[in-house]
């Protein structure tokens, strides 16, 4: 089984380097970035243009994902129970912390990685 480590850095990713960008115009991609997905693995996006940009043509959704936006606090968990919790029933189902990576791991501390994984050594 082959594992692929490749991760986009943020001078691949870079707009001026897009199929879609023209130099007098800048970016001419009608509604959403076609790399989004290759750029928030580069951690370039934020938040806001990741939920922005993940649902470009619907306008019913567009007031909710502003408010979404506004509120976010920069952590996906409520509070530390919650990130806890969610350590926990990973270590359950035997997931481990260094087979996955998300762009949202910057925001966890040290000392949870080294609790989850010692959850998961003991299960």
């Amino acid at each position: 089984m082959y594992l692929n480590t490749f991760r986009y850095t943020p001078e691949m990713v870079d707009c001026k380097l897009c199929t879609e960008y023209q130099k007098p115009k800048g970016c001419t991609a009608q509604g959403a970035c076609p790399w989004l997905a290759e750029r928030i693995g580069a951690g370039v996006v934020g938040y806001g243009e990741a939920v922005m940009g993940s649902f470009p043509n619907r306008l019913g959704l567009q007031a909710r994902l502003t408010m979404a936006e506004q509120l976010f606090n920069g952590s996906l968990w409520a509070d530390e129970q919650h990130q806890q919790r969610w350590h926990n029933l990973m270590a359950r189902f035997k997931y481990c912390v260094n087979t996955w990576r998300l762009p949202i791991q910057q925001s966890w501390s040290r000392q949870s990685l080294v609790r989850t994984n010692a959850i998961v050594q003991s299960v």
